[in-house]
């Protein structure tokens, strides 16, 4: 048991160790666009009145449709006690991860053994996309933690009948709803446990009833204001986005690019693919089937999800908690069936699964450390903006569409990709815009960990500048680089 306890404190600090890296650089990493809208979102909480009914982002316009921001206002409350510190965000999203670990452990000790439950801890504690988004300011490693200790909660309750657990479950589910609306997929893997342990229907469908209460009244409000305040198209329609795409799906790259390069190259590493893919088809009992449930309840979310699923790599990272329990089962299952062998098959095959398992931490590390080489461009053109406009200034920023410039500047306005046209930015100027900036089309190409490295203006990018150069418009040019271009407007 004590020999146990301290493999797993081990795991836990080879995670820290794995997702502490980076942790005070800029959010200008591998999703930053993502990161830098949590971030403002939490920023902005911290300093104003600290509404969390009022989630609002520096880009026009404020309102969006958007999740209940569970997490962001944690790192809030963080900030009015420590102060505006960006690494708290990352510490939180840690510290959610490492959670995840614990509880994950605990789950699969309950449905397999200790071996199992040790392998699949090890293995979520340094599979690469884990590794990244554990460490992130975005709400994915929260959901995480919501997601596990659902059905951690439930299957104690099942077992012991203690109304605490039913509680701190339905606690847990609406809060994974809340904090990704796509944790509905949930659902399947649930029902499959009341049926299996005879507890339908009522005390089924009052846990979904309680569950699901919260959520939809949040989402409902949610769309609510949007539609009132904004108008336009809403996440919740079909077809567009990142739902439900007949096109999309009928594409057979969508299902290379999520099964193949997504799944079996980033969140499992490859050589884990295999024996997540061992495990997924060994013999189960029943109460072990739900893992099984679990993973095709993903595979469906999938296919509703397809446009979302197909563009993000982080959509995917559900798959990593029943997938490291399968994980760990089919390393097991194959340590068992190699025991059988005969001496020469049996050393072979235990040398190239040392080889398969010591490959895992190696591309775990070597793959998020790629995503963490963060771009400076939009930190340099932020305090360049910051130099010349005032905090109330409106502004316009063209690059590729993304928040990252209003964030760091503190500023609020609209951002736009290369394809904006005359009209828009007429009407954002019309609308109170007070400064213009352009940012080079290969910013994106800058990304190093080490040294900063500008990009500069190409011949498109030329051509734009002498468009607004000569717009009517424009006051005078306030900032002129190799990579950025800011303007004072009329």
């Amino acid at each position: 048991m004590k020999e146990n306890l301290l493999i797993l404190i081990t795991i836990l600090l080879v995670a820290f160790v794995y997702r502490i890296r980076g942790l005070f650089n800029p959010l200008l990493d591998y999703h930053s666009w993502r990161q830098t809208d949590t971030a403002t979102i939490a920023y902005n909480f911290y300093s104003t009145d600290m509404n969390i009914f009022e989630p609002r982002l520096n880009v026009f316009p404020e309102i969006r449709e958007l999740e209940f921001h569970i997490y962001p206002y944690i790192v809030a409350v963080l900030y009015r006690i420590f102060g505006f510190h960006e690494f708290i965000g990352k510490l939180v999203s840690i510290f959610f991860g490492l959670g995840t670990i614990v509880f994950l452990y605990l789950l699969v000790k309950k449905y397999f053994d200790e071996n199992v439950a040790l392998l699949s801890a090890a293995f979520f504690a340094i599979a690469p996309m884990a590794v990244y988004y554990n460490r992130t300011f975005m709400p994915e490693s929260t959901m995480l933690f919501f997601s596990i200790t659902t059905i951690y909660f439930l299957t104690n309750w099942l077992e012991n009948n203690k109304v605490v657990n039913y509680i701190l479950s339905i606690v847990s589910f609406s809060l994974a709803l809340l904090t990704k609306a796509t944790s509905l997929y949930l659902v399947i893997p649930i029902i499959y446990l009341f049926v299996l342990r005879k507890k339908i229907p009522f005390s089924c469908f009052l846990y979904l009833f309680l569950s699901l209460l919260g959520p939809f009244l949040w989402y409902y409000y949610q769309h609510q204001v949007y539609v009132s305040a904004v108008g336009g198209e809403s996440i919740w329609d079909i077809g567009t986005d990142k739902w439900f795409n007949k096109n999309i799906l009928l594409n057979p790259n969508f299902y290379r690019r999520i099964w193949l390069q997504h799944l079996g190259e980033l969140h499992f590493a490859y050589t884990g693919y295999l024996f997540f893919i061992i495990g997924l088809f060994s013999h189960l009992k029943k109460e072990q089937e739900v893992f099984r449930i679990w993973v095709f309840a993903i595979f469906f979310y999938f296919i509703v999800v397809a446009v979302g699923n197909y563009v993000h790599e982080y959509y995917q990272l559900p798959i990593l908690l029943p997938g490291s329990a399968l994980f760990g089962l089919g390393v097991v299952n194959m340590m068992k069936k190699i025991k059988n062998l005969s001496f020469r098959y049996k050393v072979l095959l235990q040398i190239i699964m040392v080889v398969f398992l010591l490959w895992l931490p190696i591309y775990g590390y070597t793959k998020s450390r790629e995503r963490m080489r963060f771009c400076y461009v939009y930190k340099v053109a932020a305090e360049k903006l910051a130099e010349v406009s005032l905090p109330t200034d409106k502004i316009i920023v063209i690059s590729d569409g993304e928040p990252e410039v209003l964030y760091y500047s503190k500023r609020k306005g609209w951002h736009f990709g290369y394809d904006v046209d005359k009209n828009t930015l007429e009407w954002c100027v019309s609308n109170g815009a007070k400064y213009l900036v352009y940012l080079a089309k290969e910013e994106k190409h800058s990304y190093s960990t080490k040294n900063i490295k500008l990009p500069k203006f190409d011949k498109q990018d030329k051509e734009f500048i002498e468009f607004i150069d000569l717009w009517k418009r424009i006051k005078k040019c306030v900032v002129n680089t190799d990579f950025v271009c800011i303007w004072e407007i009329k």
